[in-house]
């Protein structure tokens, strides 16, 4: 994959080619990224798929084992977990799109101002390896300990985790540029800093960062139902897969369809995303273009 040189006009076209090509002859890639279009249109289209509250509670049809009725069957409360997995995927998918989002916002910004700037690099990036240091999964915890229990709360918490991945992945692409010739031509003809950050270099991190962003994505759905199934993720009102797989964890042995179809439903999500990363990654890194070539 080559540089994007000044202004950097190249980049749209250049990476989209590069993607359609790899994922025209990658049929697992197309088949993912179809469950995942299947998946999120689900989700959006939650009520027109159950007419049941996913909060109603029955007694009188508790722990029922899937069938025509209750295709998922029931939990110990006699909810439809049919219709929570499919409001649950929405959590899951706003989870991962946020995060993927806010941390590629905040992170190419970081990773730009620690690539070009010695005195902001020498102050963020400490913080970054700080951050980094620590589990995911803790900071994530200490954060929604903090707040009260909302989804708003999990997307920053794991946001802010995942902030130093992209900080770095920035920072080193902006490194490896910033004394390149190309640059060093922006600054004879009077470019200022913010123009050749935002111009020049950050086209070329385009690339990576959409492979990063997907795995983010992918960590992030993991890492909210993680939470959630410990009791410090999304509210228990509100349907998510961690949150059902909770609920049916004391009854696994008796109706292990409580936790099996929530369960195979983030293990399907967090695949099909990965492949997609994966091919996302084929399709932009230069060394594997230089080998199908």
């Amino acid at each position: 994959m080559k540089l994007y040189r000044v202004g950097g006009g190249e980049v749209q076209t250049g990476v989209v080619a590069m993607l359609r090509k790899q994922w025209a002859r990658n049929a697992l890639a197309v088949i993912a990224a179809g469950i995942l279009i299947v998946l999120a249109i689900g989700a959006i289209c939650a009520p027109l798929l159950s007419s049941i509250d996913p909060q109603s509670i029955s007694p009188a049809r508790r722990m029922r084992p899937p069938s025509t009725q209750f295709w998922f069957g029931t939990d110990n409360l006699g909810r439809d977990i049919f219709t929570r997995v499919i409001y649950g995927s929405r959590v899951s998918l706003m989870v991962g799109v946020g995060v993927a989002a806010l941390a590629t916002l905040f992170g190419t910004f970081i990773g730009l101002l620690t690539g070009f700037n010695r005195v902001a690099d020498a102050i963020l990036s400490r913080v970054m390896d700080g951050l980094m240091s620590i589990p995911a999964i803790l900071i994530a915890i200490a954060l929604t300990a903090l707040t009260r229990a909302s989804v708003q709360g999990v997307i920053i918490a794991i946001t802010i985790a995942e902030i130093p991945r992209v900080a770095r992945l920035v920072r080193g692409v902006t490194l490896t540029l910033r004394d390149q010739p190309f640059i060093e031509s922006a600054r004879s003809i009077g470019c200022s800093t913010p123009q050749i950050l935002f111009r020049h270099i950050l086209p070329n991190t385009l690339a990576p960062l959409i492979v990063q962003a997907s795995f983010i994505g992918a960590s992030a759905i993991l890492i909210e139902a993680t939470l959630s199934f410990l009791g410090a993720g999304a509210p228990t009102e509100i349907p998510s897969w961690g949150n059902i797989m909770a609920d049916g964890r004391s009854l696994f042995q008796i109706s292990p369809h409580i936790i099996f179809f929530p369960a195979l439903f983030l293990a399907i999500t967090v695949l099909a995303v990965n492949i997609v990363g994966d091919a996302a990654r084929d399709a932009l890194d230069p060394r594997l273009a230089r080998e199908t070539k």
